[in-house]
C-alpha cells in the first residue's frame, strides 16, 4: 500500500495513516490520489465518484480530506434543501460566518461567485479547496442550471483570478 500512496507534496506520515484506515482499498486510494494530484497543482475541476449504496465512497473521500488535512467542505444534498443553504455552507466553511452573511436572502449563483471572488482576493488559497457533495443525485430536482454551473465552478470563479477549486461529487447510482 505504501508504494501506491506516494505523491510529492503530501506528508509521508499522513499518507501512511490514510493507507491504514483504508485496508483492501489500495487500488481506489491510489487512483483517487493520482486524480487529486499535488495540493498546489491544478487538474480536474470535478470528479464524479459513483457506486452501489454503502460501498464506502464517502468514507474513502472523507478519510483523504481529514487525514491529509485538505481544506474542504462536505455538503449533504439531503440537508441542504435550498441553494441558499448550499452557498452559505460553502462560504462559511472556507471564509467564516462574515462571508456567508454577505449573501442576499435569495441568492443566485452569480451572487455566490461574486462573494467567493471577493473573499478569495482577501484570503487567497495556498492549496486546492474541495467541495464534497454527497447524495448529489438530488441536484437533479434543483434548478436546471445548478448542476452544470457547479461542474463549471472553477471556470466561473476563475474569470479574473486563478483560484484552486475542485468539486467532488459522491453519490450512489443514478436510477
Amino acid at each position: 500500500m505504501a508504494g501506491l500512496l506516494e505523491l510529492p507534496g503530501y506528508d509521508e506520515e499522513r499518507l501512511r495513516r490514510v493507507s491504514q484506515q483504508l485496508p483492501c482499498r489500495e487500488l481506489q486510494a491510489g487512483l483517487l490520489l493520482s486524480l487529486m494530484g499535488q495540493p498546489q497543482q491544478y487538474c480536474y475541476p470535478s470528479l464524479f465518484i459513483y457506486g452501489h449504496r454503502a460501498s464506502g465512497k464517502s468514507h474513502v473521500v472523507n478519510v483523504f480530506m481529514k487525514d491529509l488535512e485538505l481544506p474542504h467542505v462536505t455538503v449533504s444534498c439531503v440537508e441542504c434543501v435550498s441553494v441558499a443553504l448550499l452557498f452559505e455552507k460553502v462560504l462559511q466553511s472556507f471564509f467564516g460566518g462574515d462571508a456567508a452573511s454577505l449573501l442576499p436572502r435569495s441568492p443566485s449563483l452569480s451572487d455566490f461567485v461574486r462573494i467567493y471572488r471577493q473573499q478569495s482576493s482577501q484570503s487567497p488559497a495556498k492549496q486546492t479547496r474541495y467541495i464534497v457533495m454527497e447524495k448529489a443525485e438530488l441536484l437533479r430536482d434543483a434548478d436546471v442550471n445548478l448542476l452544470p454551473a457547479l461542474l463549471r465552478l472553477q471556470e466561473l470563479v476563475s474569470i479574473f483570478f486563478i483560484y484552486r477549486w475542485r468539486l467532488f461529487i459522491v453519490v450512489g447510482l443514478f436510477r
